[in-house]
């Protein structure tokens, strides 16, 4: 339920809910995973589950315990 693309040069992964119709987007900046646009990134700031999947399905891509956010 994982889908690497790619927008302006950047890897982005879009994660299909597996019990929805939700799709997630991740963002990552230089290899490195930022943002999710779920409910617990945006409220908590941490890696959340998708990341996780999203790293499941491309170990290429880095997954810290806690994002480096860009402001």
């Amino acid at each position: 339920m994982v889908q690497k693309v790619y927008i302006d040069e950047e890897v982005c992964y879009i994660v299909k809910s597996f019990t929805t119709e939700v799709v997630y987007d991740i963002s990552t900046e230089q290899v490195v995973m930022t943002a999710c646009n779920c409910i617990g990134f945006q409220r908590n700031r941490r890696v959340c589950k998708h990341m996780y999947l999203a790293y499941r399905f491309d170990k290429s891509c880095v997954v810290y315990s806690q994002v480096r956010l860009s402001r």
